[in-house]
């Protein structure tokens, strides 16, 4: 097997490519899963607002009814 002082100029090349294309992928992936981390973690908390708020709109309507079958 040669060593990377014996290659040709055609391999060097390539390997240095393929090394190059390789950490540009992983930058772009890791900045596009944060990205996509961040927006999921928007959703869910502005989604969890929206039941809460559901939810309290619910009782506050079961409340009003209790009182009202009260008086």
């Amino acid at each position: 097997m040669k060593t990377p002082k014996n290659w040709s100029l055609k391999s060097q090349i390539t390997w240095s490519f393929m090394v190059v294309v390789l950490c540009v992928s992983i930058i772009l992936s890791f900045i596009y899963y944060r990205s996509q981390r961040m927006l999921f973690e928007d959703n869910l908390t502005y989604q969890d607002k929206n039941d809460v708020a559901y939810l309290l709109g619910i009782m506050d309507k079961q409340l009003r009814l209790c009182e009202k079958l009260s008086d």
